[in-house]
């Protein structure tokens, strides 16, 4: 009996055990301040994240309320703990919001704010909000699944008087400053031109963004268009895919804040496109023929100014071009191949390239280079590189047959590089060349561009793939993403500029050809060079003026100066008798005082003797001592005044 007593025990004990423990890792649930709500009145209901001691960095769920009892009025995610929304909280059924999004970095807490929902009350009863198709994530770089504690909130609609309404937020600070980035991506809008833009607001939230796209200060084209602002999102395909146009993103949040941020166009006008130089050009010339000042001109600053263009001017007024990478910074893995391309970008024909590309050997090493798709026809000398030494490089030299070429994405070579250690790497151009298509081979390079990738530790090759809703919109994203950082170049990409633009003259001297400029400054410099003649002259008629002045009146102001050094030196014998008055009667009041000390039992009266004393003595400073007898010592009335 007992045998078989002791087997169901253990039968029992194995099953327990055999049984798998849900344990929960996170908490969502609610909060309200209070859960008995007016009928017909609004309330918000806030939604809190406990992560049980994990690190989370993704969660996406839906939240469901009863539709015929709570009516759904807006959302709030101001200062919320999610920074990045891949998709914004927003109903997507009567009776359902739904939301997702991510927190770089992660998020350790027990009160995480994730956002809030303000509903209307219309029914009297009890109703129930509760989560659904909750998946929190962990920041363990394999996306884990947490399991889930899901906690209802049940609330009371009553009808009774005196009840609280909401009070929306009072939030009278704009969205955080923010730098959008204008990028290109063969995968993103078919290899055009886009903006990419985020930011957050710890008020009320972001409520939308607008982008407005204008023409610049002085151009034909902003004569005829209209600038308005269009809702957009992020990334946003740029209407002037020319980049000549200044682009306006404009973030608002749900309390109607705004901020604003200018970015500068990436090519600025010609001269010959600003139309206030045609202004300038056209009076200037009216005014020359009408008053025949070209003659002076001619005679005066004619040869100088025919030296000064066709040694320095013409050189100027050639376009610049500059070679860059694409992408030019990143962030990759140890052991990982990636690959750079070196473009060109030029507003004038050209027709050779050349360059030498340097590397640290001891993170990077080239595994191989490209030529698909390039603008070089004919190769002087192949491209060719060396790991050798602590710095390796990439040279290239080639040819453009004509008509050359012109733009803004040139790709010259395409270079692999592979990962070798942990840290970071600078790509920069030792020596570089770029010879317009004009007949003389004119060098018109500008500039080159660095490039700066970061390597970090590779990742397990055992991690675990999910397949969720989710995390394929966190890939896109983080997709995009990667894309816009990869793209970046401090050549060809718009850099946001926080400091406006000039405005009114300044603008137009931003645009002015060279020669113009210097022409301002020669006039500039020969109209100093007069009023410093003037000025001079002026002086030196002044100082002979004055001279004569003084020598013809000699006899006169030497006796001047003599009375008025009488004057002085009589002032000074007074002030030394005064001085030297009061210097004795204070003397002779310190000597009294120090006879009347023996006289006097009374420690307070001898401090209160002395202080009249010395009172005595600063009035007499400040006192005339006319009648004051300095030899005189037999009264003390006689002493003072």
């Amino acid at each position: 009996m007992k045998k078989i007593l002791y087997l169901i025990i253990l039968i029992l004990v194995l099953l327990a055990f055999s049984v798998p423990f849900k344990s929960y890792a996170a908490d969502i649930f609610f909060g309200v301040n209070n859960k008995e709500v007016n009928l017909d009145s609004k309330f918000e209901v806030g939604i809190f994240l406990d992560t049980q001691a994990d690190n989370i960095n993704a969660i996406e769920g839906t939240i469901m309320f009863p539709s015929n009892s709570l009516e759904f009025q807006e959302v709030f995610t101001g200062n919320s703990n999610i920074t990045f929304w891949v998709q914004q909280p927003a109903l997507i059924a009567k009776d359902s919001v739904s939301f997702s999004g991510m927190i770089p970095g992660g998020f350790t807490g027990t009160k995480g704010y994730l956002f809030s929902l303000i509903f209307k009350a219309t029914k009297k009863g009890q109703v129930t909000i509760n989560s659904n198709n909750e998946k929190i994530y962990l920041n363990d770089g394999q996306g884990s699944l947490v399991d889930i504690k899901e906690a209802p909130l049940m609330l009371d609609i009553v009808e009774k008087e005196g009840g609280q309404n909401f009070v929306p937020l009072y939030d009278p600070n704009p969205p955080e400053l923010f730098e959008p980035q204008v990028s290109w991506d063969e995968n993103i809008f078919e290899g055009k031109w886009f903006l990419a833009f985020v930011t957050q607001d710890k008020g009320s939230g972001i409520d939308h963004y607008e982008v407005m796209e204008g023409g610049q200060f002085g151009s034909f084209a902003s004569l005829f268009s209209k600038k308005q602002w269009i809702v957009a999102e992020s990334p946003y395909l740029l209407q002037d895919q020319s980049l000549e146009s200044v682009i306006y993103v404009k973030a608002v949040d749900k309390a109607g804040n705004e901020r604003i941020v200018k970015i500068k166009p990436r090519y600025s006008l010609l001269w010959y496109e600003n139309y206030f130089v045609w202004i300038i050009i056209i009076v200037t010339g009216t005014i020359i023929m009408r008053y025949k000042l070209w003659e002076i001109l001619l005679k005066k600053v004619g040869i100088i100014l025919f030296a000064l263009g066709i040694g320095f001017l013409l050189p100027d007024v050639l376009y610049a071009a500059n070679l860059y990478f694409l992408p030019s910074s990143g962030n990759y893995s140890q052991g990982q191949n990636f690959t750079t391309s070196i473009l060109v970008n030029t507003e004038q024909s050209i027709n050779a390239v050349s360059g030498l590309l340097n590397f640290p050997t001891e993170y990077l090493e080239v595994i191989a280079l490209s030529t698909v798709n390039s603008i070089v026809n004919l190769w002087v000398q192949a491209p060719s590189f060396s790991n050798g030494g602590d710095s390796g490089n990439v040279n290239f030299e080639g040819i453009i047959l004509n008509p050359g070429y012109i733009g803004s994405q040139g790709k010259i070579i395409d270079v692999v590089f592979m990962v070798k250690k942990i840290g970071s790497a600078s790509l920069a151009f030792s020596n570089s060349a770029i010879l317009s298509n004009d007949g003389k081979g004119t060098n018109i390079v500008s500039s080159s561009g660095t490039a700066k990738f970061s390597f970090i530790k590779s990742q397990s090759p055992g991690a675990k793939q999910t397949s969720t809703d989710l995390e394929k919109k966190i890939e896109e994203i983080a997709d995009k993403v990667s894309a816009i950082k990869k793209t970046l170049s401090t050549s060809p990409i718009i850099v946001v500029q926080n400091s406006t633009l000039p405005k009114g003259i300044l603008a137009v001297w931003e645009v002015v050809p060279n020669w113009i400029k210097i022409s301002v400054f020669l006039a500039i410099g020969v109209a100093t060079l007069i009023l410093l003649f003037i000025v001079i002259s002026l002086g030196i008629v002044i100082l002979i003026w004055f001279w004569s002045l003084v020598w013809n009146h000699r006899i006169r102001i030497a006796e001047g100066i003599k009375k008025f050094l009488r004057k002085v030196f009589a002032y000074l014998g007074i002030v030394k008798k005064e001085v030297k008055g009061d210097i004795i009667y204070s003397i002779e009041e310190l000597e009294k005082e120090f006879q009347n000390i023996r006289k006097t039992p009374s420690f307070k009266m001898i401090w209160i003797d002395y202080w009249f004393a010395i009172g005595r003595i600063i009035k007499r400073f400040f006192t005339k001592n006319e009648n004051y007898n300095i030899t005189s010592k037999t009264d003390d009335k006689s002493r003072l005044i």
